[in-house]
Order: structure tokens, then C-alpha cells, then sequence
């Protein structure tokens, strides 16, 4: 199956229906942050209690261990004590997850981000960070027959990059410790369809992005990392106050099952690979190659928080909140493991 694309010469071509799956899956974060809405409360609606809601925002392979979990059923075997059943929800971006927290539509969401809950806590919805799925690494891409070898080569160049994300945060870090400050290049917003298209054709220097759209770009041979300029991401268990209060066992239910789905991860990898691109619609050698950019062993620690506070107050820096989050003691709390 074909879909249109753009080619070099700026005619119509055929891009591969594989790379359509990757724009669709690299959307979910982005169209959360440019949508942001600040939402009213909903009037209470009637809210079964003898089920637990588990969301995603959009799909992952940080997501890994909540798909095998889901997959051998180890949420209704948990829940299953308390007679509570499992309804499984997918969020299109960060605006409607929060939305679903604030009124009392979710209990637990995986983000694979920290934007969408440091939104949350800015909008005062009573959520919290209660674990970690991974860590994994973002990337800066440059196109495969490139000259530029080194992080020092990028200044004066065309880089594409999502603002307010974690792409440009990692960006500007990673130039900057060598010395390369956002005034030394230039940067431009694009579609994961007009990136690919960008990058193919060399139009763009660089490209500030995340899995699996990299090992698309690696195993398809149109674009590489750039050497050293990889930044950790933390992707996290976000759930609502009011569970782990209002059903405490459960919650402790809740965060052992996906403890023990990291390690089933861990040892089980091609399963855990297959399940994951399935999920996605993606090649297992893509996700398998996609595995070795996460770490699954990753924990909630001195060094999570450490990492998250400096992203939290660059989005407050950038205008996109208003207020200052404090990782620790308004998103973490208690529950550093």
C-alpha cells in the first residue's frame, strides 16, 4: 500500500505505507501540547466503581510493559480479587487525557512524556507521578549522506523540532553544552510527513526526534544520529489522587503488575518486541532496534527527579505554564521507590 508524498524535485511520489504509521504514532504529544485547553469542569457523572480505567496517550514503545501486561491479562487477574473489572482507554493527545482526569474519566494514564502531567498539575488537577515505564533516549537525526559528523557542525544550521516538547528542550541542551546557542541556528516546525520528506531530500540539517520514527530513518538508510547528541526521556505512570486514596490496594496492585511487566519485558524481549509492534502496526525489527534506545530497569529515584525539574521549569520558561511545578513535592511526593 502506497500513500502521496513529496519527492526532491518537489513532484508527487509514493511514500511507504510504514512511514504513514510513523507520522500518525509520532503525533499524539505534539497536537496535546498545541491544542492545549484549559477545561471547565464537567457536571459529576455517574462513575462505576467497580472498575478500574487504564489510559494511554496515543501508542509508544516506552509503552512496552503496559502492552504485554494488557495482553496476558495481568490487570483483571490483579483487580480481579476486588471484583473490579478493566476498561482500557486511548487518549489522542495531552488536552483530552487531562480533561479525563480532571473529571473523573480515568484512574491511571501511561504518557510517554512528562508535558502532559506537569499541564495537569499547572491546571491544578490532582494527579500524580506514581512510576516509571522507561527511560529511552531522543535523538538529533541528520540525513544519512550529510557531511555534518559532530555536534559542532550543526551551528548555522536548519534543524526541525517540535517547540515546547522535550525535543526542544534536549535540543537546546545538548547544543548548548558545546557552546551552540539557539540564536546560532535556525529551526522550523513540521509534520512527522514533510520531516521524513525533509530529511530524505536534505532540505533540513537535522531533525530533533524520538522512537521509532529514528530506526525508520536508520533501517530505511535517509537518516543517522548524530553522535553524542542522545537525551534521556522519562516515560511515566500517571494516576489520579483519588485512586490511590479511595482504593489503596488496588493501587499497590496496579503498581506491581507493571513493575513485574518491566521485568517480563526484560526477559522475554522478542515477545515483548512482537507484542509492542503489533500494537504499533510496526516491523518487529523496527521496535526491536527501538528496544535498544529504552531502558526497562529505569525507577522513580533522586536522579528521575533531578532529570524532570530542569524540563518543568523550561516550560514555564517558554510561557507554556504560568507557574512553577515542583517535581518532588507536587508531582512525586511520597512515592520515589
Amino acid at each position: 500500500m502506497l500513500v502521496c508524498g513529496i519527492d526532491h524535485h518537489g513532484n508527487l511520489a509514493a511514500m511507504n505505507a510504514l512511514e504513514k504509521i510513523v507520522v500518525t504514532a509520532g503525533l499524539s504529544l505534539v497536537v496535546g501540547l498545541s491544542l492545549l485547553v484549559f477545561w471547565p469542569k464537567e457536571a459529576a457523572v455517574e462513575v462505576d466503581l467497580r472498575t478500574v480505567r487504564i489510559g494511554t496517550i496515543g501508542t509508544s514503545v516506552s509503552y512496552a510493559p503496559f502492552y504485554a501486561a494488557k495482553h496476558n491479562k495481568k490487570f483483571e487477574e490483579a483487580f480481579a480479587v476486588y471484583g473490579y473489572k478493566v476498561d482500557y482507554l486511548t487518549f489522542e493527545n495531552a488536552s483530552d487525557a487531562n480533561h479525563a482526569f480532571l473529571n473523573n474519566q480515568v484512574d491511571a494514564i501511561f504518557e510517554a512524556d512528562l508535558i502532559p502531567v506537569i499541564l495537569a498539575k499547572a491546571q491544578q488537577i490532582p494527579v500524580f507521578i506514581a512510576g516509571v515505564s522507561a527511560t529511552y533516549m531522543e535523538e538529533l537525526m541528520v540525513p544519512w549522506g550529510s557531511n555534518i559528523k559532530t555536534i559542532d557542525d550543526m551551528r548555522t544550521r536548519k534543524i526541525i523540532m517540535q517547540p515546547g516538547t522535550s525535543n526542544h528542550f534536549n535540543l537546546q541542551k545538548t547544543l548548548g553544552g558545546a557552546g551552540i546557542n539557539p540564536n546560532d541556528y535556525s529551526t522550523t516546525t513540521l509534520s512527522n510527513h514533510d520531516a521524513i520528506i525533509a530529511m530524505k531530500n536534505e532540505s533540513m540539517d537535522g531533525w530533533a526526534t524520538t522512537s521509532p520514527t529514528i530506526e525508520l530513518g536508520e533501517l530505511s538508510r535517509y537518516m543517522r544520529a548524530l553522535p553524542k547528541s542522545n537525551a534521556k526521556v522519562h516515560s511515566l505512570l500517571v494516576v489520579r489522587d483519588a485512586f490511590k486514596s479511595g482504593k489503596s490496594k488496588a493501587f499497590a496492585d496496579l503498581i506491581r503488575v507493571v513493575n513485574e511487566a518491566k521485568t517480563w519485558v526484560i526477559n522475554n524481549e522478542m515477545s515483548a518486541a512482537t507484542l509492542t509492534a503489533d500494537e504499533l502496526t510496526m516491523p518487529v525489527d523496527v521496535i526491536r532496534k527501538a528496544f535498544l534506545r529504552h531502558n526497562w530497569g529505569a525507577r522513580l529515584d533522586e536522579t528521575a527527579v533531578n532529570l524532570m525539574q530542569p524540563f518543568a521549569d523550561f516550560l514555564r520558561d517558554q510561557k507554556l505554564i504560568s507557574t512553577t511545578v515542583d517535581i518532588r513535592s507536587q508531582l512525586i511526593k511520597n512515592n520515589l521507590d
